[in-house]
């Protein structure tokens, strides 16, 4: 599937869009890179919402999944439910998703310094843990609700 791409292809797609410049009257622009990360381990509808969001801050967007090792440091040894080829390859069906990639930091740091997107995305849960990223970044920071992959699987295990 062509969204899916290594890190390494990621970022010098990042650089390269970064680098182009749009000659329209009056203005040399150069489309917007966003990105954002996680998991997306049981894709539910806050993922949708917030992919949907993002790309309405950028031109470009990006989205690093994190790998089988670092989800399972990141959520625990019963982590991640679904593989991580499986878990970025359904990202690439989402209409607002432009390129993912798998990244193995448990800190979305490294990823994040590699593309050095214009626009970053996460949710307001991460709001006051960004202070590296809102220094080279424009973040935003989308209204999760009650929804996660975590309470979906609370939920089933009482489901028996």
């Amino acid at each position: 599937m062509g969204k899916l791409i290594s890190l390494d292809e990621a970022v010098q797609k990042s650089l390269r869009l970064r680098n182009r410049k749009y000659a329209l009257p009056l203005f040399d622009l150069s489309p917007v890179v966003g990105m954002t990360n996680g998991c997306f381990d049981i894709l539910h509808l806050g993922h949708f919402k917030i992919l949907e969001f993002a790309k309405s801050k950028c031109d470009v967007l990006f989205v690093g999944v994190n790998t089988d090792a670092s989800t399972k440091s990141l959520k625990g040894n019963a982590r991640p439910i679904n593989p991580e080829k499986d878990r970025a390859e359904m990202l690439c069906y989402h209409k607002d998703v432009d390129f993912v990639f798998l990244f193995d930091f448990s800190d979305s740091y490294d990823a994040f310094k590699k593309i050095a997107p214009h626009v970053f995305i996460k949710g307001n849960d991460y709001e006051g843990k960004l202070e590296k990223e809102e220094k080279e970044s424009d973040v935003h920071y989308y209204p999760i609700d009650d929804r996660s992959t975590s309470k979906i699987l609370a939920k089933a295990t009482w489901y028996e």
